[in-house]
C-alpha cells in the first residue's frame, strides 16, 4: 500500500465586506483554522468534467468532515485557492475538497 503525502493546509472563511471609505466590496478573512490534509491526485475523469465546465482544478485534499466548516478558500504553502466543491467520501467520516486555482482573484 502506497504511503499517504501529507499537507499542512489552513482553511480560510473569507466574505465580501463594503469598504466603510470607498464603498467598494472586497474580500476579507473572517476565521482560519490549520489542520493536516491527505493530499490525492486529482483523477483523470475529475480532470476532464472539470475542464468541460471552464474549471482548473489544482488539488484535491481529504480531510475529516468535522475538521472542515464550509469554508470556501485553502492556503497551502503560501498559496490561496478557492474550494470549489466538496464530496463525501463513502464509508468514512471524511470529505474531498476539490479546490481550483485563484490566481489574481483574491
Amino acid at each position: 500500500m502506497a504511503s499517504a503525502d501529507w499537507d499542512e493546509i489552513k482553511l480560510i472563511d473569507a466574505v465580501e465586506v463594503t469598504d466603510p471609505l470607498t464603498g467598494s466590496l472586497k474580500k476579507a478573512d473572517t476565521q482560519e483554522s490549520c489542520i493536516l490534509a491527505e493530499r490525492m491526485s486529482v483523477n483523470r475523469n475529475e480532470y476532464y468534467q472539470a475542464q468541460l465546465n471552464g474549471i482548473n482544478v489544482a488539488a484535491v485534499y481529504r480531510v475529516w468532515d468535522f475538521e472542515y466548516n464550509h469554508e470556501n478558500y485553502i492556503e497551502v504553502n503560501g498559496v490561496r485557492m478557492l474550494i470549489e466543491r466538496t464530496y463525501p467520501v463513502p464509508g468514512t467520516e471524511k470529505i474531498e475538497l476539490i479546490c481550483k486555482s485563484e490566481a489574481g482573484d483574491y
